[in-house]
């Protein structure tokens, strides 16, 4: 696989189609090739997100929560989480929600008459978030954050380091 992958780089330059950008990711980067490692021309290292970052990630996948939700304090819970952890949390917390919907609705099938409360939207409160919380662990520590800090330094782009010095030049 890997050898055709290569191939099939080595092709795209090769070939007349104007420009093609290739975009890869990888969570473990020091077990890449180092052939790939030549045809990638920059590299850069992305980390987890900041605790603003984490919240904006939270509002978005969490789209009906309790008026009183509380954005800073659940940010600031997940510190360590990558997005796709965030994603799984907020996917369990939407998934209480119908869990209790469900028993709901089957409590009020014995009635005659379902109840209008019984059917509405679940709304997601801070409780059901905090229990998501307690069952959801960030994936993103199982390697040391130092380990992807020395591989950036060693085999990484110097794009951030570009821009934040035209940053400071402007300031």
């Amino acid at each position: 696989m890997k050898t055709e992958f290569l191939i099939q780089m080595d092709g795209l330059a090769k070939r007349r189609f104007g420009d093609v950008f290739v975009l890869g990711a990888s969570n473990l980067p020091w077990d890449l090739d180092p052939a790939v490692l030549r045809r990638l021309e920059k590299r850069i290292y992305i980390g987890l997100p900041n605790p603003q970052g984490r919240a904006i990630m939270l509002r978005k996948n969490l789209p009906c929560v309790a008026p009183n939700f509380d954005w800073p304090a659940i940010a600031a819970k997940t510190e360590g989480f990558s997005g796709a952890d965030i994603d799984v949390l907020c996917r369990e917390a939407t998934m209480r929600t119908v869990r209790k919907l469900i028993e709901r609705l089957e409590m009020a099938s014995s009635a005659d008459r379902l109840p209008v409360e019984a059917i509405q939207r679940p709304i997601i409160g801070m409780d059901d978030v905090l229990a998501s919380l307690a069952a959801t662990r960030a994936s993103a520590q199982l390697v040391s954050s130092a380990k992807y800090e020395e591989w950036e330094r060693r085999f990484g782009s110097t794009i951030s380091a570009a821009r934040d010095d035209s940053a400071a030049k402007e300031a």
